[in-house]
Order: C-alpha cells, then structure tokens, then sequence
C-alpha cells in the first residue's frame, strides 16, 4: 500500500463580501486561486499560475495588493539557496503577476511573515539555518539582516528554524 501526502497552505483572504479569494500552494509548481461563495458554500477554480517549485507557504501582504511565496527549495539560480517571490494581486481579477523573485539567503524556506507597515519580509530557512529580512516595496529588496542559528535543542544536529511570528 502505498502513502500519499499532499501537504498545502491555504491562504484565505477575508472580506466582508460573500465571495471570498482562496489562494493555494503546495509541493507543486502552481499555485491555485479559487473563488469561495460564502453563501452558496461553493468552490469555483479561477485559475491557476505557474510558480517556481514547492510554493508551500503563502502570505498576503497587509494591503492585500501583493502576495508572497517561498519556494522551498535547497537550490536556486544554481546557490545552495532556497528562493522567495513576491505577486502583484489585480485587485478586480485576483490574478497573480510575478514581480520578482530572489534567493533567501538559506535552503528550504519554511515560513515568512510581512511586517504590518509592509516595510519588511521576515524568513525562516530550515537549511542552513537562517533567519533574513529583507525590504519591501511591493517588491522583495534587499536583505538588512541574516543571522545564522548556531544553537541546538537535545540533537545537536538539529538547529533549524520552523516559525516566525511578528505583532
């Protein structure tokens, strides 16, 4: 008997309308945009579009204007890096435009956060591991902070990062 695991982040945007955007990544290279009637309690696929590889946390920027991936990954643009991106969001269609991507300054970025002013991106890598913010202007900029963890819980080889939480 074989085992499948799909393993996604859901990213449902709230409003006060019915009709609610639901954004999904997962370990794919798409990322799924559906359509959530609140009052019929129905789905409807708007569409889907192409992402880097493994798209498996997504954060919506507090404007709602952009929309941020990792792209967990051990390699990108041919670094021992994993990768981060940031999406345009058309505010009437939903639909994704890539703005930019760039490495994220560790392999297999786990989580980010944006800070509530949508100044700064925070990342976790769980290779490496680092921690890095980089600054934002709807595009992902340049990073002003990385800090590698040199510390260990009881397995010494065991010193990755999983979660960031910002308030």
């Amino acid at each position: 008997m074989k085992l499948t695991c799909v393993i996604i982040c859901l990213l449902l945007v709230w409003s006060a309308e019915a009709d609610k955007t639901v954004y999904i990544g997962g370990y794919d290279k798409v990322i799924t945009v559906l359509n959530l009637n609140t009052t019929a309690q129905q789905f409807q696929l708007l569409y889907q579009v192409p992402a880097l590889q493994n798209p498996c946390f997504l954060v919506m920027g507090p404007s709602k204007k952009y929309l941020y991936a990792v792209s967990e990954v051990e390699e990108y643009d041919g670094k021992k890096t994993g990768a981060i991106v940031a999406y345009n969001v058309d505010p009437t269609s939903k639909i994704l435009t890539p703005l930019n991507a760039r490495d994220s300054l560790g392999g297999g970025p786990v989580t980010l956060q944006v800070s509530k002013d949508s100044k700064y991106m925070l990342v976790a890598n769980y290779m490496g591991p680092t921690f890095a913010v980089f600054e934002l202007a709807g595009r992902i900029g340049n990073s002003t902070f990385v800090q590698e963890n040199k510390g260990h819980g009881p397995n010494p080889e065991r010193k990755h990062f999983n979660c960031i939480i910002h308030y």
